[in-house]
């Protein structure tokens, strides 16, 4: 089984590049509670069987990432 973790500082500006990376590499974000799965590469349901808490969001599109991770 591999695990993968990273930190990263970003600003608001930066979730455009954050969404395509997360899309590319079929990587989760989670923010708190949240569990976001970004563009059409897998199923937030296909997620949602591995995960064992949290709600999981669908982002296909930066526009979208921002509105889950930052919402007003």
């Amino acid at each position: 089984m591999s695990f993968y973790a990273t930190a990263w500082q970003w600003s608001r500006a930066d979730l455009p590049l954050l969404f395509e990376l997360a899309a590319a590499a079929r990587l989760l974000l989670i923010c708190d509670e949240t569990i976001v799965v970004c563009g059409d590469s897998f199923a937030p349901a296909t997620v949602a069987d591995y995960v064992a808490d949290g709600a999981v969001h669908h982002a296909a599109a930066p526009a979208e990432l921002e509105n889950i991770i930052l919402p007003q």
